[in-house]
């Protein structure tokens, strides 16, 4: 079951890959991983820079994270 693994998946400490990381359901996905879960790191790969900037001080600021760009189009939390 595709939820299962999912949820298994961030429980366990793994890295995290959300694509389309700055869209609606990427923005969602990462709020609530951030929110419920532990994982060892989760990396945000996006291509528009604007909704990247956004992302990353709405994260620092809301949720105390450092959030590190790695390219230009990826973040890493």
């Amino acid at each position: 079951m595709v939820v299962f693994s999912f949820i298994e998946c961030i429980k366990n400490n793994k890295i995290i890959l959300i694509t389309g990381g700055t869209g609606s359901f990427g923005t969602v996905a990462t709020k609530y991983i951030l929110e419920n879960f532990k994982p060892k790191k989760i990396i945000i790969y996006s291509r528009d820079e604007f909704k990247q900037y956004s992302l990353q001080k709405n994260i620092e600021k809301k949720y105390q994270k450092k959030v590190l760009p790695k390219q230009k189009s990826s973040y890493i939390i």
